[in-house]
């Protein structure tokens, strides 16, 4: 299921079928006599407007959650992610104990963490078993979140580190994404979220240069403190929400946070109960990446 043209070319090219489809209005295609849906689709971005984060991430994953149960599936695996925590603290070395905060301040977050409450709420053991994975900062060939955002921002020479880069942050290849989705198929406990990472952490000022030399580029040298990087956010949120809501800001909260905050998380739970091993580490991602 896709949303573009452009999207659907893709895939076909690569052997799938594709259906093209928008989970904010209706239409969904029949889903009877598949087994397993696999729930990708968000609005991943920084800056947006609340009702549109809602009606894609929230009321988009509750839809085709209630097609598939209705079509008799068997499996619903949503792709989460760990900011369903974010608070705009540090967290170091989570597990799936850590509670939701009460409100998350960034509304793709917030958006993310009602998603999973609603899939995980809709298990029926035996009969429509779902299972939420939580990847951190999926990155490698193909990116077309992280790695473009990067580039953008250093291309308008819009890049500052905060606090010098040194803020740590799991990661997660696409390729151990991708090991887990398929372990996802039989294993794991229906109604649980899994932390899924490349089992290591580095600095952001280390991943970031690193994934950069993938296209070329070298991080300019600029920086800031955290307490001013989040004020300028806020300040830049505020006038573009009042004065240019359609356009995005040079510098988001969202974005602020994840360059400011620490955030590395434990993945003991999917290897007991999914078998999950990082197939690659983040060394060998890049050196793959960068390869003749």
């Amino acid at each position: 299921m896709v949303r573009t043209d452009e999207s659907a070319e893709q895939l076909k090219s690569a052997g799938f079928k594709t259906v093209i489809c928008d989970l904010r209005f209706g239409g969904l295609p029949v889903l009877d006599g598949f087994e397993v849906v696999i729930h990708c689709a968000a609005k991943v971005t920084s800056w947006g407007r609340w009702k549109d984060f809602f009606e894609v991430n929230v009321e988009g994953t509750r839809r085709i959650m209630e097609a598939a149960k209705a079509a008799g599936v068997r499996r619903f695996i949503h792709m989460s992610t760990e900011s369903v925590l974010a608070d705009g603290r540090n967290r170091y070395d989570v597990d799936e104990s850590v509670r939701y905060p009460g409100k998350c301040p960034y509304r793709y977050s917030e958006s993310k963490k009602q998603a999973e409450i609603i899939v995980l709420a809709g298990n029926i053991p035996g009969i429509f078993e779902t299972i939420a994975l939580r990847p951190r900062m999926v990155w490698g060939p193909g990116d077309q979140t992280l790695l473009p955002g990067l580039l953008e921002a250093v291309d308008k020479g819009r890049f500052k580190w905060v606090n010098s880069g040194t803020a740590i942050s799991s990661t997660c290849h696409i390729a151990n994404l991708i090991h887990a989705v398929s372990l996802s198929l039989d294993h794991g406990k229906a109604g649980q979220a899994y932390f899924i990472s490349d089992g290591e952490a580095w600095t952001l000022r280390r991943f970031f240069t690193a994934l950069l030399t993938t296209n070329n580029r070298r991080l300019p040298s600029g920086n800031l403190p955290a307490w001013l990087a989040r004020f300028a956010a806020f300040a830049f949120e505020y006038a573009y929400a009042t004065l240019a809501p359609d356009s995005k800001p040079p510098l988001t909260r969202f974005s602020a946070y994840i360059m400011s905050c620490s955030f590395s998380i434990r993945t003991q739970k999917a290897s007991s109960e999914l078998g999950y091993h990082p197939k690659i580490t983040i060394s060998e991602g890049f050196e793959r990446w960068n390869a003749p």
